[in-house]
Formats: C-alpha cells, structure tokens, sequence
C-alpha cells in the first residue's frame, strides 16, 4: 500500500479533537501549526 503525505489547511477537525478534546486549545494551535494528512494512493492493477 502506497500513500503520499501533504501539508494541508483544511485540518481533520474532528480528529485534532479526538487527541486534545478541549475546543479552545485546538484552535488556538491550529493558527500557529502545520497540518499534514496522509493520502492512501490506490494500486494500478
């Protein structure tokens, strides 16, 4: 299985909140942080 990782601005909301539950902490880091998501490439068979 092949994937790609990019940086992103259209953050995993509910995934950050998933790690840090607390709203306000999230976004106040949001703002001053990089995101990256990883993308799993599909196989060309």
């Amino acid at each position: 299985m092949k994937y790609r990782i990019e940086k992103t601005t259209d953050y995993p909301y509910f995934l950050l909140l998933l790690a840090d539950p607390n709203e306000e902490f999230v976004n106040n880091y949001i703002h001053t942080s990089d995101c990256f998501v990883a993308l799993w490439l599909k196989d060309r068979r």
